[in-house]
């Protein structure tokens, strides 16, 4: 059975629990997160580093995002916790390779991040790569900041 760490009050839960609700997937919830269990343990960190929920876990397999975190609550958020220079240059890289990835999926599908029909993940990667392109760091081209033409 699957298992969703994080507190239901989380949209980015609550996004996963809607998705296994839509699917008919049987999932069991152990409250992480403010107000609930600290995302601060070793036990958490070991599942996911940046310290955020959700986190699906399927057996051995570990699912969580969140790579640009760092950076946004750094350069964004001017966060006082997240002034760690080498930090942050490893959230900016790790976010680009990230942003890259998409990048050469949409390449290879030809329009869309699962292929040719628009789907759930094209909402969640569209508003992620608006943040990426709208954070103040240095962004190389990619596909989804090309412009668009019409014949």
């Amino acid at each position: 059975m699957l298992k969703l760490l994080g507190k239901s009050p989380s949209i980015n839960v609550r996004k996963v629990l809607w998705l296994c609700a839509e699917m008919q997937l049987a999932v069991e919830r152990e409250e992480w997160g403010s107000g609930f269990r600290s995302t601060q343990t070793p036990e958490f960190l070991a599942l996911n580093p940046n310290a955020l929920v959700p986190v699906l876990v399927d057996g051995v397999f570990v699912l969580w995002d969140n790579a640009w975190h760092y950076a946004f609550m750094s350069l964004v958020r001017k966060s006082p916790a997240h002034a760690d220079p080498q930090a942050l240059a490893a959230s900016v890289a790790e976010w680009t390779r990230l942003m890259q990835m998409l990048d050469a999926q949409i390449a290879k599908t030809g329009a869309f991040a699962a292929g040719d029909t628009f789907t759930l993940a094209d909402i969640v990667l569209g508003l992620a790569t608006h943040r990426w392109l709208a954070a103040p760091i240095d962004t190389p081209h990619c596909l989804p900041c090309r412009p668009t033409t019409s014949a």
